[in-house]
């Protein structure tokens, strides 16, 4: 089974490449996140990072505490 197709140009997926990669990629993510939470030190925060808020929020709740949060947790992935 050929995944990838190569010239002398270019590398590229072949269709059971690209099958191969959007069956395999939600099995990696788990695996990436499991291994993120073993090694994470107790009490430390470790993983995504993600924010959904107000754009005004923003400025003036999170952008303030941000800098500081961001060198507390630098095993969070942003």
């Amino acid at each position: 089974m050929t995944l990838v197709a190569r010239t002398t140009r270019s590398v590229s997926l072949t269709d059971a490449g690209r099958r191969l990669l959007e069956s395999a990629s939600p099995a990696v993510a788990q695996v990436r996140a499991a291994l993120t939470e073993v090694t994470a030190k107790p009490g430390e925060v470790a993983g995504r990072v993600r924010l959904t808020v107000p754009r005004s929020a923003f400025h003036f709740v999170i952008e303030p505490v941000l800098p500081k949060f961001r060198v507390s947790s630098s095993s969070a992935i942003w």
